[in-house]
């Protein structure tokens, strides 16, 4: 699809991980590395409501954006909405 996609000047593909709290560490290392490779945007939600920060916090001891930091996620092209 991405080639096919590169073909169309209109179209652009991107990746999105719904959100950290649902999404677990080897998907989102997966989906950095792809949108590396093929140089895709990422755009993903983040720290939407006080429970998955919460959440977050009890399950892996920090906050989703620490977890993605630490993960290597944030990089440029990344939109967290």
């Amino acid at each position: 699809v991405h080639t096919q996609c590169q073909q169309h000047d209109l179209l652009t593909l991107g990746l999105g991980p719904h959100a950290p709290y649902t999404v677990s560490d080897a998907p989102l290392r997966q989906v950095r590395a792809m949108a590396d490779e093929l140089q895709l945007p990422v755009q993903i939600h983040l720290h939407e409501t006080a429970f998955e920060v919460q959440d977050s916090l009890e399950k892996y001891g920090k906050r989703p954006i620490e977890r993605l930091f630490d993960l290597g996620f944030l990089a440029p092209g990344v939109s967290c909405v």
